[in-house]
């Protein structure tokens, strides 16, 4: 136990840190698209290492030279952001819940660096924000990330029902999904044991999905593309866990 509590506090002290010291950079440089990259990836460099996780990154060739997309991930825990981010490339951000935005220093940093904030309470400005999504991606040319799970899977060997807003961007605006499948984080970090002994984690770039083109019936088009990516990712997720 007091393992787990060391690493914890290790953990947030680093990601204090280097929110405080990335902060400058993110309002200098006002969501450049090369800032939050080497943000992402220097957290999560740092951060595996203290948290004694062993990255196994396959096929992140797939990530570095992707088109604009969505980034489809599994969520399972804060620290999914020392996992996904290892190969962020320029241009990457991610999707938060608009409370990330009220964490001190963090939140600030998070907002400048161009990452984007979603009121899941709030429909109407939820979709207005995810269209915000589709222009960055489709504008800007960025490569956005959001985990469609909506929440922290506590049983993340069985994903949650994705929810449908990710494919409701992808599909109404024409966007290529790039799906990202983590393994269990179970085995290396437990808090509801208090177990934090590190290990083996695999993450997968799955091959691109092209951008949906028959869009005659949006509701029917989205439904096939959520079952489709979530059945993917689940077969995916199994794979890794039997590794």
């Amino acid at each position: 136990m007091v393992r787990y509590y060391l690493k914890i506090f290790l953990i947030t002290l680093w990601f204090i840190i280097a929110s405080t010291i990335a902060l400058p950079f993110a309002l200098i440089f006002w969501r450049s698209l090369h800032v939050n990259p080497i943000f992402l990836r220097t957290f999560a460099c740092v951060g595996a290492w203290l948290a004694g996780f062993d990255l196994e990154f396959q096929y992140p060739e797939r990530l570095r030279h992707a088109s604009p997309c969505l980034i489809i991930m599994n969520h399972q825990s804060a620290l999914d952001f020392m996992t996904f981010p290892r190969q962020s490339p320029v241009g990457t951000a991610v999707i938060g819940k608009k409370s990330m935005g009220w964490i001190p220093i963090f939140g600030w940093y998070f907002a400048a660096a161009g990452n984007v904030l979603i009121d899941r309470q709030n429909r109407d400005r939820a979709v207005g924000t995810l269209e915000k999504v589709r222009d960055a991606i489709k504008g800007r040319g960025m490569k956005i990330g959001i985990f469609p799970e909506g929440t922290r899977n506590p049983h993340p060997k069985k994903l949650l029902d994705f929810k449908k807003g990710a494919f409701h961007i992808a599909v109404m605006g024409g966007l290529p999904i790039l799906p990202m499948v983590s393994s269990s984080l179970k085995t290396a970090f437990d808090p509801e044991r208090k177990k934090f002994p590190g290990g083996k984690i695999r993450v997968r770039v799955l091959p691109m999905i092209p951008a949906v083109t028959d869009v005659s019936d949006p509701a029917a088009a989205i439904e096939k593309l959520r079952t489709e990516v979530q059945t993917l990712m689940q077969r995916t997720a199994d794979e890794l866990n039997h590794v």
